[in-house]
């Protein structure tokens, strides 16, 4: 996978693109839709788990996205921890965004454990792009 995570510097604020290379489409968003078969609260102990944190809240839905005339199929899932750490992640079959209320740093990490977690066999990213404004 490909991982860009953009940083505010002025703001408690990041953003990452993540792009799935070959062999590695569509695997995350199924890994989503498994883990919401456990229910909301295996999904919690999910995150909790892999995120050091225990879970404020927890939002996660399927759906669709037209863009540009194209329908694709998504994931929703927003992530609020007692730590204050806020994630909203949109999943894609090819790529997903991030939005965190992090660094870019601790956003990066966090990613790459919550990807780790979801799809163990994803590939390490090379070289992730951090970049400040």
């Amino acid at each position: 996978m490909k991982l860009s995570v953009y940083h505010f510097t002025d703001l408690p604020r990041s953003y990452a693109v993540l792009q799935f290379e070959e062999g590695e489409e569509g695997r995350v968003l199924d890994a989503l839709k498994s883990r919401s078969k456990e229910g909301t609260r295996g999904l919690i102990d999910f995150i909790s788990n892999v995120l050091g944190s225990e879970v404020r809240g927890v939002s996660i839905a399927f759906g669709t996205l037209n863009y540009r005339g194209h329908d694709l199929g998504m994931a929703y899932l927003r992530i609020e921890l007692e730590d204050d750490r806020e994630y909203v992640l949109e999943v894609y079959r090819d790529s997903a965004m991030i939005n965190s209320n992090t660094g870019a740093l601790e956003a990066l990490e966090d990613i790459k454990k919550l990807m780790r977690a979801l799809c163990p066999d994803l590939r390490e990213p090379r070289r992730p792009t951090l970049v400040g404004f």
